[in-house]
C-alpha cells in the first residue's frame, strides 16, 4: 500500500509540473512578443512564421510579459533562436 501512494505522489507532482510548462509555452505564443535590441525591449510587428523566424540558435529570440500589469517592466523568454524578420514592407515583385 506505501509503494502504491509513492508512486500516485510522485505521478501526481510529475503531471503538476508538465502542466503548469505546457500552460507556460502555450500563453507566450499567444501574446505581444517582443526581443532585445541591444538596449531596449521592441514590440515584435506581425506574425510568427509569417512576418518573422526564430532561426535555431542557443540564444533568445523573443521575450514576453507574464504578468503585464503587476510586473510591466519583467519580460521571460519565450522562443529561442537567431530573430530572422521576413516581410520587411516591401510590396512583392510580380
Amino acid at each position: 500500500m506505501k509503494k502504491l501512494k509513492w508512486f500516485s505522489f510522485a505521478a501526481g507532482i510529475l503531471l503538476s509540473s508538465s502542466v503548469a510548462v505546457s500552460n507556460t509555452c502555450i500563453t507566450c505564443n499567444y501574446v505581444t512578443q517582443y526581443r532585445w535590441d541591444g538596449a531596449n525591449y521592441v514590440e515584435v510587428a506581425g506574425q510568427f512564421g509569417y512576418d518573422y523566424l526564430c532561426i535555431e540558435d542557443p540564444e533568445v529570440c523573443t521575450y514576453y510579459k507574464p504578468n503585464p500589469v503587476a510586473q510591466p517592466n519583467y519580460y521571460v523568454p519565450c522562443r529561442f533562436g537567431y530573430f530572422f524578420p521576413i516581410f520587411d514592407g516591401r510590396p512583392a515583385n510580380k
